[in-house]
């Protein structure tokens, strides 16, 4: 009898989201979907909430057990504070005071932005340009005129200052003194880094009377009054390394508990600066449901609010009101059943380490927070702290008919478009109780399979359990022909106790299948009907170090992915690429391009220095993202909004219209600048030269002048006619590069260029360095010491020189690092200073071989 072995697993049920979408310690008090412009709380612990302007939905007020009246049904108020026994509120309309629970309005100033308490008065900010003082029914300017023309943003009081955040900086006022603190760049730093704009937005004292400020900008830094000055705050020194990429860098508010600890918010989430950092999630469920939003979320904000209160309760408004109690807060069962959907496994083989899942997600897991929870995203152990993308996922569309279908995996706050599992051959659907196999990754090494090899019959061996739950075949109706292996009898199944073991590429390599038809929740648009078999691996070649040219294989991670039509639908046209979000050390410094000649797509640091602590520094680093079996057809990037041309993609057709280097109305990019106004048409954004233009200047973003900051891009491949039943594969890699002080325009042909081709041609001959040693050269060979080779590492020609008269050389070979022969080298036994041409080797490392009677020289030489 013939036996498929394959071990069928149980799959855990997945938990219910719906009864835990609120972590222990957390509770909803009520939901509004209003942004807040202000929460305030009076000292008879109510709730004031005012919702900015453009809801114009009046003021929310909730007592002590959260029930809420709406005092007014629209209108626009901007703040609040207290003053003996009266609630005083800026609003549009002027001044109100609530109490003895009614309102009164005094309209004598209008346009009111901002209000604080000091002494016996209220002060006012009206129309963003004048300060005013309200004591006993009346208002009275502020003189401001020495600081020139200043906008007022915003103002707080302690005991002995008013306080304003203002377009000049912070500016302080004690009786009749005026003091303005501007933001102070640090020694090492860019003073014209966007973090030093000087419109200080918000301001926060905390107990100890210590002055806190947040400016405008699109990452809201935060600084502290330090000397005459305003200093920056990295909050990055407080966190562990996968810790820092989780330091918000979209801001809305910030308080400090009663033991001064610093609590800072963004739209979804808290963070508490102490001993120990602790990220809280006030509703996992409303976090996971937002759509809003391509970037990751961590570095997203959108006017949430906190406060805390003497008995530290905080409580959170982000349209929906929480309470969060620090102690009791733990969400580990939440973050638990978000993790038993999707099955991940950390690829750690070389100087690259990153997390693969098994739904065509890279790189980041399908946890929000993996990061903040020690999981890597895809970073190079070089350099310590420093990611290199924030993400990676498959898209895939095609059309047929006029009708056009995709699957995308773009972020998991929509959820994905694939699933684990293969499908039913016969009629292209699934089946999840059968697929339930499948939702893991199979891990095999170079290693097990050569132990496996020569113990597979030894009755003292345990054979791994990925190499015998290898997935050759199929059961049921799943195809018959899954993950590839090597038969020993050639009878077509996979028998591990017979000897067949996996057939895999490089040291490592990963294993998984998913299909785009199951649970669709990304892309709104109709499925292609795919099942895929995908692939990551790697190698590792300990005996190269970084100077070393071939050392960037050590920085290069592979994936293939096999495309299987099981629809019954003949695609004119099949697009697949990979979207990808820099996050290459700061996020926010970055600039994207792509090589068409090269067929890849980069990210790279966008000014000399990368930013802030978990950063490349003054290394100058590029990733790669390069197709290595199919032309590069079009490479596109978009902005994270909803804007209808070169927004976000939210429909099917704009995921195919990107795919194809179209924006989503349709309309092809252009050639220059930011792709929207030129006149020429072309699919490639950002090429750099590379895509034929050779009558206009090379397109970049330094030469568009675009500002450095986060960036999103997708690499994309056509193919046409893809047939039912038929297969199509994009085969990738990943490939980091970098050196100290590189300028990218002035070097990028003469290092980064170089490192691409060397890696295409180790791809394309499939001979790639032998990584732990010399292969098929025999390692029993003599080696002579008699012979010269020199200059190494060479150009154009080497010089072999022999200092032993009485050697006769027998022959001259040059071969590739796997000890395959390049060439035979002429040679005369008269002449003892033979000179090698080898200008036709492209940039890499080499072995010379000079076999003589007297033995055998060996000896690596570098080709630049």
């Amino acid at each position: 009898m013939r036996y498929i072995y394959f071990i069928i697993c149980c799959l855990a049920s997945n938990l219910s989201l719906s009864a835990q979408a609120l972590p222990n310690g957390v509770s909803l008090k009520d939901e509004t979907n209003y942004q807040a412009k202000f929460f305030f709380q009076d000292k008879n612990k109510n709730l004031w909430v005012g919702p900015i302007s453009y809801h114009n939905a009046g003021l929310f007020h909730y007592n002590s057990n959260f029930q809420k009246t709406v005092d007014f049904s629209f209108g626009s108020f901007t703040g609040a504070t207290e003053l003996n026994n009266s609630v005083y509120f800026s609003s549009l309309n002027g001044l109100y005071t609530y109490s003895n629970s009614s309102f009164s309005l005094d309209s004598s100033i209008r346009d009111l932005s901002n209000i604080a308490q000091y002494h016996d008065s209220i002060y006012v900010i009206s129309a963003d340009t004048a300060l005013y003082r309200y004591y006993g029914g009346a208002f009275s300017r502020i003189d401001l005129s020495a600081l020139g023309n200043v906008y007022l943003y915003s103002i707080k009081t302690d005991n002995n200052s008013i306080w304003l955040g203002s377009s000049l900086g912070l500016i302080r006022l004690n009786g009749n003194n005026t003091q303005l603190y501007r933001i102070k760049s640090q020694p090492g730093q860019d003073s014209s880094n966007i973090a030093y704009n000087q419109n200080i937005q918000n301001i926060v004292i905390n107990k100890n009377g210590d002055v806190w400020a947040m400016n405008e900008n699109s990452h809201q830094a935060i600084f502290k009054v330090s000397g005459d000055s305003l200093l920056y705050q990295d909050l990055s020194d407080a966190l562990n390394c996968h810790q820092k990429s989780m330091v918000p860098i979209g801001i809305n508010d910030l308080c400090f508990d009663t033991a001064g600890n610093m609590l800072l918010s963004t739209t979804h989430y808290v963070l508490l600066f102490s001993d120990t950092v602790k990220l809280m999630v006030p509703d996992y469920k409303t976090l996971k449901d937002d759509a809003r939003y391509t970037e990751e979320d961590l570095y997203v904000g959108d006017l949430s609010k906190i406060l805390i209160d003497s008995n530290d309760v905080l409580y959170f408004y982000n349209g929906n009101l929480y309470t969060i109690n620090l102690v009791n807060y733990n969400d580990q069962l939440i973050r638990n059943s978000y993790a038993k959907e999707f099955r991940s496994r950390a690829v750690d083989v070389n100087d690259l380490k990153a997390n693969i899942s098994n739904d065509g997600y890279l790189f980041n897991n399908d946890k929000p927070f993996d990061t903040f929870f020690g999981k890597t995203n895809f970073e190079s152990k070089s350099f310590d702290c420093a990611k290199l993308l924030s993400v990676a996922g498959l898209w895939v569309s095609a059309s047929y008919d006029y009708n056009v279908y995709a699957s995308a995996n773009h972020n998991r706050i929509k959820g994905s478009d694939f699933y684990p599992g293969p499908l039913d051959t016969r009629y292209g659907t699934f089946d999840s109780a059968a697929a339930a196999p499948y939702n893991r990754i199979w891990k095999v090494s170079h290693d097990e399979i050569e132990f496996f090899k020569k113990n597979y019959n030894n009755s003292s061996y345990t054979i791994p359990k990925d190499i015998l739950e290898w997935p050759a075949h199929g059961t049921g109706n799943f195809s018959k022909n899954l993950a590839p292996f090597i038969d020993l009898d050639k009878n077509g199944i996979y028998e591990p106790l017979k000897g067949d073991y996996p057939k895999i590429k490089g040291n490592v390599m990963y294993w998984w299948v998913f299909n785009d038809v199951f649970k669709r929740q990304s892309s709104a648009a109709s499925p292609l009907g795919l099942e895929v078999h995908a692939s990551c691996y790697a190698f590792n070649c300990d005996d190269l170090n970084l100077n070393d040219t071939n050392y960037i294989l050590n920085r290069t991670l592979f994936f293939d992915f096999k495309f299987i039509n099981r629809s019954k639908t003949v695609y004119s046209t099949f697009n697949a690429g990979m979207y990808n979000q820099a996050g290459m050390g700061y996020p926010y410094d970055n600039y994207i391009g792509c090589d068409v000649e090269m067929n890849a797509g980069y990210v790279y640091n966008g000014d000399k220095r990368d930013d802030l602590s978990w950063n490349f520094g003054k290394r100058s680093p590029i990733l790669f993202c390069k197709l290595l079996n199919q032309d590069l057809y079009s490479f596109n990037t978009f902005t994270s909004n909803n804007d209808i041309v070169n927004g976000a993609p939210t429909m099917g057709v704009d995921y195919y219209n990107y795919m194809i280097g179209k924006w989503k109305n349709g309309v092809a990019f252009k050639y220059g600048g930011n792709g929207l106004n030129g006149s020429v048409a072309t699919r490639y954004m950002y090429d750099n030269g590379t895509a034929g233009f050779n009558n206009f200047p090379k397109w970049n973003e330094h030469t568009a002048g675009n500002f450095a900051s986060g960036r999103l891009f997708t690499v994309n491949a056509q193919m046409n006619n893809f047939m039912p039943d038929s297969t199509e594969s994009m085969e990738l890699a990943y490939i980091f590069s970098e050196k100290e002080n590189m300028d990218f325009l002035n070097h990028y042909d003469d290092f980064h260029r170089k490192n691409l081709r060397l890696v295409q041609y180790w791809y394309d001959q499939n001979r790639y360095p032998y990584c732990t040693g010399t292969s098929s050269i025999d390692k029993t060979e003599k080696a002579i010491k008699t012979f010269q080779i020199y200059p190494n590492p060479s150009g154009n020609t080497l010089h072999i020189k022999d200092e032993n008269p009485d050697n006769k050389i027998v022959k001259i070979v040059i071969m590739d690092i796997s000890g395959c022969v390049l060439e035979n080298i002429p040679y005369s036994n008269s002449d003892k200073d033979v000179i090698a041409d080898v200008s036709t080797l492209i940039v890499g490392t080499y072995l010379i071989q000079i076999h003589s009677e007297k033995g055998i020289y060996t000896q690596k030489f570098l080709k630049l």
